[in-house]
């Protein structure tokens, strides 16, 4: 999630304040948890790769990707940084 973060805010280059600079250069950036568009965009794999079993599989989030026999879904970044009881 991170290192695709960062690519897309050196692409897209936003006006950031000196607090956001600094913020930025950590993985858990409150920029990136809270910018529409960076972790919470799972379309534009801001997302797990891969099956995560803690998180069931959502059809809406989580359309078209496989559909597992273990029933993992793939959470955005948001959601696996964000969430209080599976979380980061």
């Amino acid at each position: 999630c991170y290192a695709r973060a960062r690519a897309k805010l050196f692409m897209t280059q936003p006006n950031l304040s000196k607090d956001q600079l600094n913020d930025v250069n950590w993985i858990g950036s409150r920029f990136f948890l809270q910018t529409p568009g960076y972790y919470d965009d799972g379309f534009s794999g801001f997302r797990s790769h891969t099956p995560r079993t803690k998180w069931p599989y959502d059809t809406t989030r989580d359309a078209g990707l496989p559909q597992t026999t273990g029933g993992g879904g793939f959470p955005t970044c948001t959601q696996w940084w964000s969430d209080s009881s599976i979380g980061l």
